[in-house]
């Protein structure tokens, strides 16, 4: 793709029409970013807004870039003026929550995920994150409502079983969370994060070796997977094997799971 290319006829265009250059500007922004030139994108999304307002997209895109760069407080705001202009923007509430779950903002995360359910109600990632969010403030049984709902609009993804499968653990609910994590993998049988959480499971029910095999499965698809390694030697310690566990421990610690040190402290010299 020519993105240099039309970079510069969006260029000349905008030199010669000022009356429709807001349309170039955004065209302009999407080769840019296409070309990985974000700050150029991003200054083009701007200025295709300043000049048309009502051009939500062009916000939500800027946004999307603020994000990117992690400048939350900016992608909030920028999220709101393509809510402003318009106002059925579901994925603009979507996002601007995710920038506020950023920036601490729990309760608005949650009222921007409940609109962006509101408008788009098959919007299966504002169901999942909509749980999350209640999950982690502790109200559980909104979340597993949520989680439902994310099921009712697309049965087959994965993911949201593994979450609600989670949720269910933590309520204690385990045959619950057993039928969910089995559901996520006879939908996604090469999905890690399932593997490691139906193996959490098996060490919870003292199936040390059913649990073994299922980080050891999570491990062969995502060999990075710091915490099936961590995961996988709360399993061996369990059998007895000290030194498995400790080598697991360490792998975990290389891939960035600091807790795993102090598995290590404890029981490895």
């Amino acid at each position: 793709n020519d993105y240099l290319g039309a970079i510069a006829d969006f260029s000349a265009f905008i030199r010669k029409d000022t009356s429709s250059a807001d349309r170039a500007y955004f065209s302009r922004a999407q080769a840019y970013y296409l070309n990985n030139n974000k700050d150029e994108a991003l200054a083009d999304y701007l200025e295709a807004g300043k000049r048309n307002p009502a051009n939500a997209e062009a916000f939500y895109y800027a946004g999307g870039i603020y994000f990117e760069k992690g400048l939350f407080s900016e992608a909030t705001e920028t999220f709101t003026k393509a809510i402003n202009a318009r106002g059925d923007f579901a994925e603009a509430y979507h996002d601007r929550a995710s920038a506020k779950q950023k920036s601490g903002d729990t309760k608005g995360a949650i009222a921007d995920y409940r609109e962006a359910t509101k408008i788009r109600p098959n919007l299966v990632s504002a169901y999942n994150n909509l749980g999350t969010m209640l999950r982690i403030s502790g109200d559980m049984q909104g979340a597993l409502v949520e989680f439902g709902y994310a099921i009712k609009a697309d049965p087959k993804q994965s993911v949201t079983y593994v979450k609600r499968g989670r949720l269910k653990f933590e309520m204690q609910d385990l045959d619950g969370a057993m039928a969910d994590f089995n559901k996520a993998l006879e939908l996604n049988p090469d999905d890690p994060f399932a593997f490691n959480n139906r193996g959490c499971l098996k060490n919870k029910l003292r199936d040390f070796q059913g649990a073994i095999e299922d980080f050891n499965k999570a491990i062969t698809i995502n060999p990075n997977y710091g915490y099936a390694y961590m995961n996988r030697g709360i399993a061996k310690e369990n059998l007895r094997d000290v030194s498995g566990a400790c080598k697991d421990w360490n792998e975990a610690t290389l891939n960035g799971v600091e807790v795993a040190k102090t598995y290590m402290d404890a029981d490895c010299n």
